[in-house]
C-alpha cells in the first residue's frame, strides 16, 4: 500500500466533507424538523436518496423489502473491498431526534459522497445503506437475516452521545410481551366466579424481582403493564405487560428469556389464568471488530479529536447494528455534540442534535467515516487483521466450533 496515496486520498475526502458540509447540516437540519417514527420515515428517505443520487450514487429504494429502507452504491475499479456505511434515521415519540439519528443518517451520506468524489481509480465498493426503525423495529436484523450483509468487508457507522471514542460492547435484547386472558367477575358480589388476569400479571413481575438476585450482574429485565383491567369493580380478565430483558451475550440472554417465561408460567398456573407470550425483534450484542475500531479512533485524532478507547467495557442500551457485527466486521463510534449531564432520549440531547456541537459531531463523524473507509479500501493488511478478529470472536462465543 503506498502510504503517500492513502494520505492524499484522506486529505482529498476531508475536503470533499468541508466542501458538503452546508448541504449536510441542512439535510441534518432538515431531519430533526421532521422527526418520523421507525417505518414511517417517508421524507427522511426521501431526502437522503435524493442527495445521494444527485451526487452519483446509485439508489435501490425498497431495500430488503422494507418501504423506507435504501441502499446506495459506487463501486470504483475492478474487485476490492466493500464498504458499507449504516444510515439511520428515525425518531422518538414524542422528543422527536433524541439520540441524534439525524446526525447518523446525514453523516453516513456525506461519507459516502465524499468517498464518490474522490476515489477515482480504487478498487472496492462503497454502499450506503438506510436502516430505518433502529429505535423500535430492527431493520437491520431483517437484512442481516436476508443475507444483505454478505460480502461486506466493513460496516461502519456512528453514533452521538457525550463522549468520543468506541470499543465498548452492547447488550442482547429481547422485547416481549406478555398477555393474561382471565374470567370477568363481580369484583365484591362474585368474586370466587372471576380468574384475575391482573394478579397474573403481578405475580410475573414478583417472579421476575426474585429472579434478578440469581442471574448475571449485565441482565436488565424491566417491564410495565400495558393493560391492567377496566373498573375496581370487575375482575380484570385481561393484562398485557410488556418488557425488555437483556443480557451481555445472545447466549446468555436466550437463557434470561427461558426463566422470565417461566415467571409469567407460574403466575398463570398460580391464578388460572391462559397465558400468550409475543416474543419482538431481538437485538444482539455488539461485538465492535477491534482492528477497525483501532482505525476509525486513529482517524478521529488525525482529524484533532481526543478519541477515547473503551475496549472492555459495556454499554447497557442496545442496537440492531449488534446483529451486523455478528454477520461482518463492525465498528461504530460514539461522537460528543453534548456533556455527559444530558442523557439520551431526552429534549437537551434533541436540541444538542441541532446545536452548534451536533453540527461540529456531523462533520467530524462523516470525515471519519470517509478516512476509515478509505484505509478498508487500500489496507489489505487490515483487512486481513479484521478477519482474524472476526473469526476469533465467532470461535469465542461458540459459533466457530
Amino acid at each position: 500500500m503506498d502510504e503517500q496515496r492513502l494520505a492524499a486520498l484522506k486529505e482529498a475526502a476531508a475536503k470533499a466533507v468541508d466542501d458538503l458540509a452546508p448541504e449536510l447540516i441542512d439535510l441534518s437540519q432538515r431531519l430533526h424538523d421532521h422527526p418520523e417514527l421507525g417505518y414511517q420515515e417517508v421524507k427522511a428517505a426521501g431526502w437522503l436518496t435524493g442527495f445521494l443520487e444527485q451526487n452519483g450514487l446509485a439508489v435501490e429504494r425498497g431495500f430488503s423489502g422494507l418501504a423506507t429502507a435504501f441502499r446506495a452504491s459506487y463501486r470504483s475499479g475492478p474487485g476490492g473491498p466493500v464498504v458499507a456505511l449504516l444510515a439511520e434515521y428515525d425518531a422518538l415519540p414524542d422528543v422527536g431526534h433524541a439520540c441524534g439519528h439525524n446526525l447518523i443518517g446525514t453523516s453516513t451520506a456525506g461519507a459516502g459522497v465524499a468517498l464518490r468524489r474522490v476515489l477515482g481509480t480504487v478498487s472496492g465498493e462503497v454502499q450506503v445503506i438506510g436502516c430505518p426503525a433502529e429505535e423500535t423495529g430492527g431493520s437491520k436484523v431483517m437484512m442481516v437475516r436476508e443475507g444483505a450483509f454478505e460480502g461486506v468487508t466493513a460496516a461502519l457507522s456512528m453514533h452521538p452521545g457525550s463522549q468520543t471514542g468506541g470499543g465498548a460492547t452492547s447488550l442482547a435484547i429481547t422485547p416481549l410481551t406478555l398477555k393474561f386472558y382471565g374470567r370477568p367477575a363481580h369484583a365484591a358480589a362474585s368474586p370466587h366466579e372471576g380468574i384475575n388476569a391482573l394478579d397474573a400479571l403481578l405475580q410475573t413481575f414478583s417472579g421476575i424481582n426474585a429472579l434478578r438476585q440469581h442471574v448475571k450482574s449485565d441482565v436488565r429485565i424491566h417491564g410495565i403493564v400495558r393493560r391492567g383491567g377496566v373498573a375496581p369493580n370487575v375482575v380484570p380478565d385481561y393484562a398485557e405487560g410488556e418488557f425488555y430483558v437483556r443480557a451481555a451475550t445472545r447466549e446468555y440472554l436466550d437463557i434470561v428469556i427461558g426463566k422470565v417465561k417461566d415467571c409469567a408460567t407460574a403466575g398463570a398456573l398460580a391464578t388460572g389464568a391462559r397465558l400468550e407470550v409475543e416474543e419482538g425483534v431481538s437485538y444482539d450484542d455488539m461485538r465492535p471488530n477491534r482492528p477497525l475500531m483501532r482505525v476509525c479512533l486513529d482517524n478521529l485524532r488525525r482529524l484533532g479529536s481526543e478519541a477515547e478507547e473503551a475496549f472492555g467495557q459495556r454499554l447497557s442500551a442496545s442496537t440492531d447494528v449488534g446483529n451486523v457485527s455478528h454477520a461482518c466486521p463492525t465498528a461504530a463510534p460514539g461522537i460528543a455534540i453534548a456533556p455527559r449531564t444530558v442523557p439520551g432520549h431526552s429534549r437537551e440531547f434533541a436540541a444538542a442534535a441541532v446545536s452548534e456541537a451536533g453540527h461540529h459531531g456531523l462533520i467530524l463523524a462523516a470525515k471519519m467515516l470517509a478516512l476509515s473507509a478509505l484505509d478498508v479500501l487500500l489496507r489489505p493488511s487490515l483487512v486481513a487483521e479484521m478477519q482474524a478478529d472476526f473469526a476469533a470472536a465467532k470461535t469465542a462465543a461458540g459459533e466457530g466450533r
